[in-house]
């Protein structure tokens, strides 16, 4: 029985890493993503919407690995 217990906790602190690199991935994201719409105006008249594009999806693939 202690070992299952001693797999379990290590499963689940395993789990609980994964899932808040996932949250802080998804943070940085939004973060790129905010600071681009509040400065939309700005983004379009300097035509820098593929480099907030590329930004964005760049923190996204923290997510996906």
């Amino acid at each position: 029985m202690p070992i299952i217990c001693i797999a379990f906790l290590n499963f689940l602190t395993s789990i609980i890493g994964g899932i808040r690199d996932v949250q802080v991935a998804y943070a940085q994201s939004a973060g790129y993503a905010e600071q681009a719409l509040q400065a939309i105006k700005i983004v379009q008249t300097y035509g820098q919407e593929k480099l907030e594009a590329r930004l964005y999806v760049k923190h996204l693939k923290k997510v996906y690995e």
